[in-house]
């Protein structure tokens, strides 16, 4: 029930504008560490999973949209499986390394530390983008809060890969964002039936706002 232009619109300029953005951080937090940053890696290596899927998938659907239509693919059910396939992959490469050392107790504590830190983020955002300042109705601000979190694995672990290429302390690295990514996945579900539940309470309040208007 959120804004579902504004989630598609920041999805893929959000995509694209990490092609450019993300190198730079990255080089901006490491440019005073011995981390040697191969910014020209990064950018083909973006440049070839971000945009060249995006523009074929273009290609795809202006010359065979109505084709593609008639066959019924189940493409929401392959989208789904794709994302839980990689979430899988990622998980047996990091923790099928030899060197992975993280004890028990640790990988607990980040799991609930990146859960604590998801929903702090989320009320963050849906409280202010419910309030009065910003002017946003509450389409925008449900788009706000699923978007302003989420975070992508198909983006961060092959930058990982290639920065701490031959680390010993790569597997480490990955964990952070092998849990956030489930976890939105997991808050992201949990959260749709209360938020179904809040836009019907806010527009049957406008409904009666405008009735009892008209009345007066």
């Amino acid at each position: 029930g959120g804004n579902e232009a504004a989630s598609v619109f920041n999805s893929v300029f959000g995509s694209i504008l990490g092609i450019f953005v993300t190198p730079m951080l990255i080089l901006l937090l490491l440019s005073s560490s011995e981390v040697e940053v191969p910014t020209e890696k990064i950018f083909q290596q973006l440049f070839m999973t971000v945009v060249a899927p995006l523009v074929i998938g273009q290609l795809i659907r202006n010359n065979w949209y109505r084709w593609l239509q008639r066959q019924q693919l189940p493409y929401s059910t392959t989208g789904q499986v794709l994302i839980l396939f990689i979430i899988y992959t990622t998980f047996c490469a990091t923790f099928s390394r030899t060197d992975s050392n993280i004890d028990t107790l640790s990988f607990i504590s980040t799991i609930v530390l990146i859960t604590c830190f998801q929903l702090c983020i989320m009320a963050l955002l849906l409280g202010i983008s419910s309030s009065s300042m910003f002017g946003f109705n509450c389409d925008d601000s449900v788009a706000i809060t699923f978007c302003g979190t989420h975070k992508s694995l198909t983006l961060g672990i092959p930058i990982i890969e290639i920065i701490f290429e031959g680390n010993p302390d790569i597997s480490i690295f990955s964990i952070p964002l092998l849990i956030y990514n489930p976890m939105q996945i997991v808050l992201g579900g949990l959260c749709v039936e209360p938020f179904k539940a809040w836009l019907a309470g806010q527009k049957r309040g406008r409904s009666t706002q405008q009735l009892l208007g008209l009345q007066v």
